[in-house]
């Protein structure tokens, strides 16, 4: 009984204190410390940190971003970033659309299309190179049946980068269908059924109707897809490394060569702050957009 009256007085002190929520969430704020913070704060200090003289280091970020390079992994990323985006959600989109006209076995259909999710990223890189191989690929064996010549996807400087865009937009055009599928089914019935009844069509029911209903599921999509595109690796450095002569040396890929290849961690760490700038700014104008889209 002591002990239950001692327990009782423990957890009335611990109430009227409101110590018990900041004791739960200890732990995991110092696993999220060690794991992000600590990191971040590190990475400022070896981008502009290490001088003891911060005009210093801040020249120096200055003439290594002038770089003839950084500009060229600049251009290829935004090539790169807006042809996969654009493409995942078009191929989405459509995918979307048409499983929502299905009626029966659209479960099958479902999960064939998602399946690439499902797939570590690095082996669909290989399997890709292997598909891909201007030598003894299948596409190629393919595209010889209906008398088209051998192209070399991922070893020419034509072909390279859209190659890189081609199985960017296979990889998570899944995670676009995931979620516009699920948007379309969340919508009311009844506007569209209105609409058929005065005489709509298809066209006009999907651009006056089902796209604006759609806004907030498609600023989710739009920002998911810029993290997932902005940030990728695997696909990148499993098919082409950079190469060939660095005509496909996105930023993600050049951060990864300065710290790893070069061993210059200020350059790598300095373009690590840029990108993470970049991705707070435009997530920050998506969350403002979503913000708004919900007000209204």
């Amino acid at each position: 009984m002591q002990l239950k009256q001692l327990y009782k007085k423990i957890q009335e002190r611990v109430n009227k204190t409101a110590i018990l929520p900041y004791i739960l969430t200890l732990p995991l704020t110092v696993i999220l410390f060690l794991l992000l913070i600590y990191p971040l704060v590190y990475l400022f200090y070896l981008g502009l940190g290490q001088s003891n003289f911060p005009y210093v280091s801040l020249h120096q970020v200055r003439v290594f971003v002038s770089r003839p390079f950084f500009w060229q992994s600049s251009k290829i990323s935004l090539i790169y970033l807006l042809g996969s985006m654009g493409g995942t959600l078009i191929m989405g989109f459509l995918i979307a659309i048409l499983l929502n006209s299905i009626n029966k076995g659209c479960s099958i259909f479902y999960v064939i299309f998602i399946a690439p999710l499902a797939v570590a990223p690095i082996v669909a890189a290989k399997s890709w190179s292997m598909i891909l191989n201007p030598l003894y690929g299948i596409l190629n064996h393919i595209l010889g049946y209906v008398s088209i010549p051998p192209q070399e996807w991922i070893t020419s400087m034509q072909l390279a980068l859209f190659s890189l865009i081609m199985v960017t937009i296979w990889r998570w055009t899944p995670l676009a269908v995931l979620i516009l599928y699920a948007g379309l089914q969340t919508l009311p019935k009844q506007p569209e059924e209105a609409a058929a009844i005065d005489g709509a069509g298809r066209w006009q029911i999907l651009t006056y109707i089902t796209i604006p209903l759609l806004k907030p599921v498609l600023s989710i999509t739009i920002l998911l897809q810029f993290i997932t595109c902005f940030k990728e690796f695997d696909i990148v450095y499993g098919l082409t490394k950079g190469g060939p002569a660095e005509c496909t040396e996105t930023l993600v890929i050049r951060t990864f060569l300065e710290g790893y290849r070069y061993m210059n961690l200020r350059h790598a760490a300095v373009i690590g702050i840029i990108l993470l700038i970049v991705a707070l700014f435009v997530t920050n104008i998506g969350h403002k957009i979503l913000i708004c889209q919900q007000e209204r």
